[in-house]
């Protein structure tokens, strides 16, 4: 293989995929590496691995990455003032550590429902998990304060 058609299958074949640290891009330019120096050997290591100081990251392909991005939510806050959270039964009538924090959260996650924020992103502003901010949109949504 001279040094033209070394540049040719760079430039080409290999610079047009799509490549992580791990995924299908990194898996499909090593075949075809190893299809051009039959001595040449892929070796794997699965995800969740120690290597030295470092584990393995989990497969993360670049298509995937785009489709969730475009399927990004990102809530828009309905109401400008108070959001009478009691007349959607969003306040408890007991008073307790619990329904006062619940009751906070939903504040918190409206006042970042600016409609440019993504619900990864409101959920580390009001430090709870992304399944629990999941939960609170899914309820603000029925009960029509966000959309």
């Amino acid at each position: 293989m001279n040094l033209k058609k070394y540049y040719n299958l760079g430039k080409n074949i290999l610079y047009p995929i799509n490549r992580s640290l791990t995924g299908d891009g990194t898996k499909k330019t090593l075949k075809i590496i190893k299809n051009q120096f039959k001595d040449f050997k892929i070796k794997s290591i699965k995800s969740g691995s120690k290597v030295f100081d470092w584990t393995i990251p989990p497969e993360w392909n670049v298509k995937e990455a785009i489709e969730n991005l475009q399927k990004k939510i990102v809530p828009k806050n309905i109401y400008l003032g108070e959001p009478q959270l009691g007349k959607r039964n969003l306040y408890s009538d007991k008073t307790s550590k619990y329904t006062n924090h619940r009751q906070a959260q939903y504040m918190n996650f409206l006042q970042y429902a600016d409609g440019r924020s993504s619900l990864e992103r409101i959920a580390f502003k009001i430090n709870i998990s992304l399944k629990k901010t999941k939960k609170i949109f899914g309820l603000l949504v029925k009960n029509k304060l966000i959309n």
